[in-house]
């Protein structure tokens, strides 16, 4: 028997939302002999978490024991219950050093639906990156900022830490 917790899980991190309103996001380091070019940073696998409930599920997956690995994919694909309004872009700093900087897109449903493939969308509603340093992240934030809409006309609300000052790369 195998838990991932023990094995593919067992190195892994909280980032807690930047406000209560958007969800927190568990990081798991995949060790590298599990490690696929596919994740982010090549080693990165997050699972965003949209109430205390689902992380205390999540944790339960990841203790589960079972008779094979899995993907600690419990979420990927369970609709997300929280509504956007516009695209909100989140930053979520590093909590701890030698972590990488994540860069989360809420979309409201209606900017889901335009495009032709859905499955692009973690939990139907977030796009999600990682970044080795600050300066790589807001070099996305501010492509993703200049690809917004070509006269700025998409509704977009960004959360960043106060120490990030817009065009900062």
């Amino acid at each position: 028997m195998v838990r991932l917790i023990e094995d593919m899980a067992r190195t892994r991190l909280l980032y807690p939302p930047p406000l209560p309103t958007l969800p927190a996001i568990s990081v798991i380091d995949i060790p590298p002999h599990y490690a696929r070019r596919d994740l982010p940073l090549g080693r990165y696998y997050p699972a965003i978490l949209e109430t205390q409930e689902e992380a205390a599920e999540f944790e339960t997956f990841l203790a589960a024991e079972r008779t094979a690995l899995i993907a600690p994919n419990l979420f990927d694909l369970r609709p997300s219950r929280l509504v956007a309004a516009s695209i909100t872009i989140a930053v979520y700093p590093p909590p701890e050093a030698g972590w990488p900087h994540v860069l989360l897109c809420h979309f409201p449903a209606e900017e889901v639906a335009r495009v032709r493939e859905p499955m692009v969308f973690a939990r139907q509603a977030y796009s999600i990156e990682m970044f080795e340093t600050e300066a790589g992240l807001s070099r996305a934030m501010n492509r993703l900022m200049d690809t917004a809409g070509p006269n700025g006309d998409a509704s977009i609300a960004i959360v960043r830490p106060s120490h990030m000052q817009p065009g900062f790369a």
